[in-house]
């Protein structure tokens, strides 16, 4: 069976990570950032789901949530179609190759019928948000914040997380 305490290390990493001064600082922003959070974190619970007992409602599901991770920032995509594959891929044998359709194809069909609908009405497939953090969207609003300063705050909300992967013992016992 599985371990009583990753569920409580994982809650402790989950209680430090929203406890942190940069997570509340995203929330009062108004950004994207907690939005996406939130469709990843619905994202990965649904693929606990899946993964603890593959069927086609589950399939479902997850490739909604998959479209809907994608809709809340587009920049998550590779994330939000990689996990669902690979929860397929190393899922257990036999693989159930019609559930193929709803994690992958549903949400590309969804998608494809969103940016059909943008650039029948905007004139462009993609949303706006794609172009205002485009290459040259920030030119002469750079920050002269310091990136090294960011990725130390990043590696400290990481921290927890990573001595969970650290302490758990094989592959098996990270199925909480």
């Amino acid at each position: 069976g599985r371990s009583p305490w990753i569920g409580v290390l994982a809650l402790a990493a989950a209680v430090a990570l929203v406890t942190s001064p940069q997570f509340a600082f995203q929330l009062r922003t108004g950004m994207d950032t907690m939005l996406a959070f939130s469709a990843n974190v619905i994202l990965v619970l649904c693929l606990h789901s899946y993964q603890t007992a593959p069927d086609r409602k589950r399939a479902i599901a997850l490739g909604l949530c998959t479209f809907l991770a994608v809709m809340a920032r587009m920049d998550g995509g590779i994330c939000a179609f990689g996990a669902p594959l690979l929860a397929w891929l190393l899922g257990p044998r036999p693989r159930r190759h019609g559930d193929l359709l709803w994690l992958i194809g549903m949400p590309v069909l969804l998608l494809g019928i969103f940016m059909g609908a943008c650039t029948l009405y905007y004139g462009v497939p993609v949303p706006l948000s794609f172009f205002a953090k485009s290459a040259s969207a920030y030119v002469g609003f750079q920050s002269p914040e310091n990136p090294i300063g960011y990725m130390l705050d990043f590696l400290a909300c990481v921290l927890p997380f990573a001595l969970i992967l650290c302490v758990v013992p094989g592959r098996r016992s990270l199925l909480i």
